[in-house]
């Protein structure tokens, strides 16, 4: 065995072991972490009931009660992805599903980071939205932290039309059928020496109150489960994460011998 083969196999072994840490971690925090949102959500009713329809503060609570309950998705979320469960998929339009992710979340990122979209309409997908949710959530929120407090996030869907063989992250050769899903940034981009590593469970840049590292983790993991891909492209100008989505496409069925 050589010993880029041994290392490749440590390096396989310690991967599995993290994931098996997140599921147990996962599971210790899960039925605390949605006691305080149930608690948030009760309030938060109360709190309705007396509003006196006050439009405003209805709005506000409307938004909170949502919030919460992307919070709870997003902690069922996590644990299906330590304990590798599969949630049963639908076929959306996938301009809608990215439009919805951003009206929920694009209130929560500073005012000085505007989002730019150029979509394409009518591309069909078959996908979990809440997982499709965690892919867009955790790439748009890693450009946010890349700008700091001023910059431009860009969301390009388009289908993806192939002209010469090209590679994805993971050397990989990228698919025919396939619709693309760019998110970008015009932040400092990715260091080269980081770029192999930023897949890697609890691997980050960011100081402790900032981040897990588990983000772009769950990525990988529910882009692999779709057989999707991605490609990074990253300079000093900026990051563009490039997904790769299977195209939706209706199974034809076989007809009797008559």
């Amino acid at each position: 065995m050589s010993l880029d083969s041994l290392d490749k196999d440590i390096e396989e072994v310690a991967q599995r072991q993290k994931l098996e840490l997140i599921g147990r971690l996962s599971s210790g925090i899960a039925h605390d972490f949605n006691n305080i949102l149930t608690n948030i959500f009760g309030y938060s009713d109360l709190i309705r009931k007396n509003s006196h329809h006050d439009t405003k503060v209805e709005k506000y609570l409307d938004r909170i009660q949502e919030t919460t309950q992307r919070g709870s998705h997003l902690i069922q979320q996590l644990l299906s992805f330590a304990r590798h469960e599969n949630r049963e998929p639908e076929v959306f339009y996938m301009d809608t599903l990215v439009k919805e992710c951003l009206a929920l979340y694009q209130n929560t990122f500073p005012q000085s980071i505007r989002f730019s979209t150029e979509m394409e309409s009518g591309l069909k997908i078959n996908v979990d939205p809440i997982q499709f949710e965690q892919v867009l959530l955790n790439l748009c929120g890693n450009a946010r932290d890349a700008l700091g407090s001023v910059g431009t996030i860009n969301l390009i869907l388009r289908e993806y039309r192939q002209s010469e063989l090209q590679l994805d992250h993971f050397g990989k050769a990228l698919g025919r059928e396939m619709l693309e899903l760019i998110v970008e940034d015009d932040g400092s981009g990715i260091p080269e020496e980081i770029l192999s590593k930023i897949f890697q469970p609890f691997f980050t840049t960011k100081n402790r109150n900032q981040g897990s590292g588990l983000g772009l983790a769950i990525v990988e993991n529910i882009i692999e489960k779709y057989k999707a891909q991605i490609k990074i492209c990253s300079s000093s100008k900026g990051t563009a994460f490039h997904i790769y989505w299977p195209k939706y496409k209706i199974a034809k069925s076989s007809s009797p011998d008559v």
